[in-house]
């Protein structure tokens, strides 16, 4: 298990070297976020639990292995301006698409006013000041 932590501590930080095509040693260090160290641990996690199940090894030693906790933001709701340009563009979207981009608007209007109208009615698409 100590070897486990302390890969979950070089999983934050680590050097890299290589070799330059003109031969030249060089090294880098490589950093992991939250969300990296999750997936890598995640992933070694299941390599041991399939290695586990097929009794390949005799004990599990990711069991216990505790995985870093993922924050996930709050997201920010539509303000009225934001709101009213959605809006604005769904119903209106002549006056801002040429072309290609024109056709597959028109394509598509009513089926993106009837999504758009649905998520703000039911609070997905919720605006700030809709209290």
């Amino acid at each position: 298990m100590n070897s486990l932590l302390d890969y979950k501590v070089f999983l934050e930080a680590y050097p890299l070297s290589y070799e330059t095509p003109k031969g030249k040693t060089k090294t880098l260090t490589i950093t992991n976020g939250p969300k990296g160290i999750l997936r890598k641990l995640s992933s070694l996690r299941t390599l041991y639990g399939y290695l586990f199940k097929a009794d390949l090894i005799s004990k599990n030693i990711t069991e216990k292995l505790g995985l870093p906790k993922i924050h996930h933001r709050i997201k920010k709701p539509l303000s009225i301006h934001d709101t009213c340009k959605v809006i604005d563009v769904i119903y209106n979207g002549e006056k801002y698409f040429t072309d290609k981009h024109l056709s597959g608007y028109t394509r598509k209007k009513l089926r993106d006013i009837a999504i758009f109208t649905t998520l703000l009615g039911t609070g997905s698409a919720y605006p700030s000041w809709w209290d």
